[in-house]
């Protein structure tokens, strides 16, 4: 087979794709993610309570460009540690998240003190294996939309910059 031949069948299925991202590119995310809750309130005293994070993430949900990233769908445990006190919070946490393709993230969560909104914070995020290698990002988490006593749905929005 000619070059030119070559060239002429590779052209239209690259030209087709239009979720290519390029290096550098800030790709926007945002959507929301489910856990199996696990973790513990310990009372400490009145409007004091600390809450030891413990939670097993079933997955990312993505909409728009973040859904052609990595990202998509990974899912995997997460710790760390919430302090509420007197209407103000603090803490942050740690996740590790895995997608079916092999993609595998560390997450750092940071939580706000102003409560008026609820439980939210920020995040940052990186790619350390496979598809996700290279890649970060960060944004903003919560509050979640749907809680019971054994589960949670999370909103998330921000960015993910590809390698």
């Amino acid at each position: 087979m000619r070059n030119s031949t070559k060239v002429g069948l590779i052209v239209p299925l690259l030209l087709g794709t239009t979720s290519l991202a390029v290096a550098g590119e800030r790709i926007p995310i945002k959507g929301t993610y489910t856990a199996i809750n696990k973790s513990q309130v310990i009372e400490v005293g009145p409007n004091h309570v600390i809450i030891a994070i413990n939670a097993e993430g079933l997955g990312y949900a993505l909409e728009g460009a973040g859904a052609g990233t990595p990202m998509q769908h990974s899912a995997g445990p997460c710790v760390g540690a919430t302090e509420i006190k007197d209407g103000s919070a603090a803490g942050r946490g740690y996740c590790v998240r895995k997608s079916p393709a092999g993609a595998k993230w560390v997450v750092t969560w940071v939580v706000n003190a102003d409560l008026s909104k609820g439980l939210t914070g920020t995040f940052e995020i990186r790619g350390v294996e496979g598809p996700a290698v290279g890649w970060k990002g960060g944004g903003t988490w919560g509050p979640s939309v749907d809680t019971t006593p054994t589960t949670y749905i999370n909103t998330f929005s921000g960015y993910l910059e590809k390698p």
